[in-house]
This record gives C-alpha cells, structure tokens and sequence, in this order.
C-alpha cells in the first residue's frame, strides 16, 4: 500500500472518529476528557500519515510512521473507552477500532520494512 492509500484510509479513520467525539454524550469530565483525546490523537494520526507522502526520507519516513501507529492505537483505546461507558452504539465504534487497529499494524509493518531497507544501505 502507499502513502498516498494509508493517508486516504487514515484520513477517513480520522474524520469518523472525530464525528463520534462530536455526537458522543458528555456525562462527567472523564467523557470530556475521552472526547477530547479521540479528536486530538485522531487529528494527529492524519496530520502525520500526511506527512508521509511528503517526505519519504529514511529516518524520518520511519520516525513518521511510528508516530502515526502511536496515534492509531490511541484512537483506538478511546474508542474502546467510548464502547466501554456506552457513550456511542457499539455499531459504529467495533469497525472504527478495527480499523484502527489495522492501520496501527499497517504503520508497524511499514516502519519495519523502511528500517530494515535503511539498514542493507
């Protein structure tokens, strides 16, 4: 897969989970505090997937992409945490997390491979 593919998938990822952040209801400062990470870590994960078809540029693109699999995951732990406290149907958020934590692996795999091309140079 490209960059340019990841950035689609991320992007749409990102803007799914910042819809739910805005539709969720808030019921304590926990859930505010959820709201507000999901739509921070879901805004980063693209801003870096972004990133990556820029600048393609050894350590970097390898940083870039462990970086963006943080967010991946993060998302994905709020998610589960909206899940959890029932603040969003579980219909919308199970293929959401899927998807982030397919595209966290993505990430992973990607870096690995860019690192290990980075090191036979």
């Amino acid at each position: 897969m490209n960059p340019e593919e990841i950035y689609k998938r991320t992007d749409t990822l990102s803007k799914a989970c910042i819809k739910v952040a805005l539709l969720m209801k808030i019921n304590t400062a926990v859930d505010g505090h959820c709201k507000a990470e999901l739509v921070r870590n879901a805004s980063e994960m693209a801003i870096k997937s972004r990133s990556l078809m820029v600048s393609q540029i050894g350590r970097f693109f390898v940083e870039r992409l462990n970086v963006a699999a943080e967010h991946a995951t993060a998302c994905g732990y709020w998610l589960e945490h909206i899940e959890d406290q029932g603040l969003m149907d579980v219909a919308i958020i199970r293929p959401l997390i899927k998807e982030c934590d397919q595209l966290y692996r993505l990430f992973l795999l990607s870096a690995k491979s860019a690192s290990d091309k980075i090191n036979q140079e």
